[in-house]
């Protein structure tokens, strides 16, 4: 199943599926992102992360896919789980730069 939905989005992104608008890969990283809003990141912090998250995620079932090594795939989602939760504690904190008032970014 994961990878027919990994096809899917990779026709998708490439423009090759017979629908109006290819946005279904883009529309993840914008959802991702607004639930990331609602936890108190800015908004251009969020997208950023969401991509990040939805690269990462893709990876980690790529290579549970390839190799079947559930114990290290579930350890390395642990990781990005407590990443993004530090990440949103952090910025979410009152009186905290975030990433784009400390870069300009």
């Amino acid at each position: 199943m994961t990878r027919l939905i990994r096809e899917i989005e990779g026709l998708s992104a490439a423009g090759r599926l017979p629908v109006c608008e290819p946005g279904f890969v883009r529309g993840r990283a914008e959802f991702v992102a607004s639930c990331l809003v609602r936890r108190g990141l800015p908004e251009a912090d969020a997208l950023v992360k969401a991509t990040l998250l939805n690269s990462a995620f893709a990876s980690l079932q790529s290579g549970f896919l390839i190799t079947g090594d559930r114990d290290r795939t579930e350890g390395a989602l642990n990781d990005l789980c407590t990443w993004i939760e530090t990440c949103v504690a952090c910025d979410a904190c009152v009186g905290e730069p975030t990433r784009t008032e400390r870069t300009g970014l």
